[in-house]
C-alpha cells in the first residue's frame, strides 16, 4: 500500500511523499543513512564485505557465477546475469462485441547467461556469503543430531527447536558445532578465495587470501559456557 495510507500517530499523514518517485528518493535518503551508520558502528563488516567483493570481481568479469563449498560439501553460489528487457503488444478482442480494441503491452525480461551482471553480483554476495555460513552450520547440526538420535529438528533461519526432553542436547550441539566451524586455524574468507581462484581463467588476477580483513578477538570457547 502507498505510504501515504500510513499513519503516525491519529489524525497525522504520512511525511513521505504520496507518490512513487518521491517514495523511491526517501527511501534512498534514509539507505545513505543507513549504510553511514552501519560503516561507523561495524566497520569490520564493512572490511569484510569489500574483500568478498573484491574477491569475486575478476571472476565476474570473466562472465562466470562464483561458486564456494562449504565445509559441509554442499556448494553455495553468487549468480546474477543481466537481462533483456522485451515488451510485447497483445491485441485485446471484446468478445461481446466481436472486434479487436487497443493493444495491452506486456513486458517481461529473458536472462543473458552469457554475461554476469557485476554490480548485482557485488551487491548480493555479502548476503549470499553470510547465507552460506549459516547453511553449512545448519548442516552440521542437522547431521550431529540425527547422529546423537535426535530425529525431530524445527528450524527457521538462525533458530533451532526440538522436543523439551532434547533441548538441552541441542543447545550443547549448536554451541558445539559453531565451535568446531569457527574456533580452530581454518578461515572462511581464506576459503574463499582460494574457491574463487581456481575456477579463474587469468590466475593472475586472483586476490590473495593475504589481503583478508583481520581476525577478530572473539574467544569461541566462550560461546560453550
Amino acid at each position: 500500500k502507498p505510504l501515504r495510507r500510513l499513519k503516525l500517530a491519529e489524525n497525522t499523514n504520512h511525511p513521505f511523499p504520496s507518490n512513487k518517485k518521491g517514495q523511491r528518493k526517501a527511501c534512498r535518503y534514509l539507505a545513505e543513512i543507513n549504510n553511514r551508520v552501519i560503516n561507523a558502528t561495524l566497520p569490520s563488516a564493512r572490511a569484510g564485505l569489500d574483500y568478498l567483493k573484491k574477491v569475486i570481481t575478476p571472476l565476474a568479469r570473466e562472465h562466470k557465477p562464483q561458486y564456494w563449498r562449504l565445509r559441509s560439501g554442499f556448494v553455495a553460489v553468487n549468480e546474477y546475469y543481466h537481462t533483456n528487457k522485451r515488451e510485447v503488444k497483445i491485441p485485446r478482442l471484446n468478445v461481446k462485441a466481436g472486434v479487436k480494441e487497443n493493444r495491452a503491452k506486456v513486458s517481461y525480461a529473458e536472462l543473458d547467461t552469457s554475461r554476469i551482471d557485476l554490480r548485482e553480483s557485488k551487491q548480493g554476495i555479502g548476503a549470499n556469503f553470510v547465507h552460506s555460513r549459516d547453511a553449512d552450520h545448519t548442516h552440521h547440526i542437522l547431521h550431529t543430531c540425527k547422529a546423537q538420535g535426535i530425529a525431530d529438528v524445527t528450524h527457521i533461519h538462525d533458530c533451532f527447536g526440538t522436543h523439551l526432553a532434547d533441548m538441552d542436547k541441542l543447545d550443547h550441539i549448536v554451541r558445539a558445532t559453531f565451535v568446531f566451524l569457527y574456533g580452530g586455524e581454518w578461515c572462511a574468507y581464506t576459503a574463499f578465495a582460494n574457491d574463487i581462484a581456481k575456477q579463474l581463467d587469468d590466475k593472475t588476477k586472483a586476490i590473495s587470501p593475504d589481503e583478508k580483513p583481520d581476525k577478530g578477538t572473539l574467544d569461541t570457547a566462550g560461546v560453550m559456557k
